[in-house]
């Protein structure tokens, strides 16, 4: 016998997956899911015996322990505009007059 998935639960319970994921981690009501979709959604994983796997027991365990408020790690930092340089024109190089020619500006051949 296969273990049971969350998208199992989701596909019984007619919710996304992404539904299950946060009612089973706990964040439904703060997510603003109704009450009524988060007991069918754990009455259907009790239904079919879901089990969630070791990281999303201690990921449960970890949002159980923290403060509803976002954290600081959780909230991106403010978008910067991007740094916008000056064009500096570069000067063309002095040209030396080239060894062929004499300093009377003659080719020496």
């Amino acid at each position: 016998m296969s273990m049971v998935s969350m998208r199992d639960v989701a596909r019984a319970a007619g919710v996304s997956k992404a539904t299950v994921s946060k009612v089973l981690s706990g964040k439904g009501s703060a997510l603003r899911i109704s009450p009524t979709t988060q007991s069918q959604v754990r009455a259907v994983a009790n239904q079919l015996g879901y089990v969630p796997g070791p990281l999303i027991r201690y990921r449960s365990a970890e949002i159980a322990d923290s403060p509803q408020t976002p954290s600081e790690s959780s909230v991106p930092p403010a978008v910067q505009p991007p740094t916008v340089l000056p064009v500096v024109e570069a000067e063309a190089p002095p040209q030396d007059p080239s060894p062929e020619q004499s300093e009377s500006g003659q080719s020496q051949t």
